[in-house]
């Protein structure tokens, strides 16, 4: 019973620390300056945090892409003329860390596309769909966030993202809507958890089990 006992007390120790995840990369826009004219596609959009870039893909040429107020914060990154399967896409390094989330705020006009799905890549070329989610027309300032249009994945049962070279996250539009219609989204924050050391790690555990077992023969040696 006591070696059950101190089993279990060392799993608790081992495995009791507490889970911290990091900001990998986060796209805010602030300093972010848009073509003026139309055109379907735009990239290079740096992070304010972390490495990577993002880009957008529309099949219109006649898109306009654009910088209105974010959800609590000067700019945001919008475009209209909407079709099936446009979308804004981020791509950074998940390098040394896993259990990775993904978090960004996002809203639409009144005509704009209101069903989307989530997808990632560790290629840039083959997708995994991940989750649908429904886009609200609610009102941003540059003032006061909105909490309504705030939206979390978490990635950590997709084990390809983990310690990645590169990890593509995109918003995929799945709705028709008018051609005049907008979306934005804002915050685009990709996390994760530090990878463990092995070389800290592994030691510890051998040195507390090693210590636990010294301790039940110590005990035997004792009643002998």
């Amino acid at each position: 019973m006591k070696k059950h006992l101190i089993t279990l007390a060392l799993v608790s120790f081992i495995t009791g620390s507490v889970v911290h995840a990091d900001i990998l990369s986060q796209w805010t826009y602030e300093s972010v300056t848009l073509p003026t004219t139309q055109t379907p596609t735009v990239s290079g959009i740096l992070p304010a945090t972390g490495s990577g870039t993002a880009s957008g893909n529309h099949a219109s040429s006649a898109t306009i892409w654009s910088t209105p107020a974010g959800n609590g914060s000067l700019k945001a990154f919008s475009a209209n003329t909407w079709s099936v399967n446009d979308y804004f896409q981020f791509q950074t390094a998940t390098t040394g860390f896993e259990a990775i989330r993904v978090t960004w705020d996002q809203t639409r006009s009144s005509t704009g596309p209101a069903n989307w799905h989530l997808a990632f890549s560790t290629d840039g070329s083959l997708f995994t769909p991940v989750g649908t989610y429904v886009v609200a027309s609610a009102s941003w300032s540059s003032a006061t966030p909105n909490s309504t249009s705030s939206f979390a994945y978490d990635l950590s049962s997709y084990p390809a993202l983990n310690n990645a070279a590169s990890a593509y996250f995109r918003l995929v539009n799945d709705a028709v809507a008018a051609t005049g219609g907008t979306s934005r989204n804002d915050n685009f924050t990709v996390l994760g958890t530090a990878v463990p050391e092995p070389s800290t790690f592994i030691p510890l555990v051998a040195g507390a089990l090693g210590f636990g077992l010294w301790q039940i023969r110590a005990r035997r040696r004792n009643r002998a």
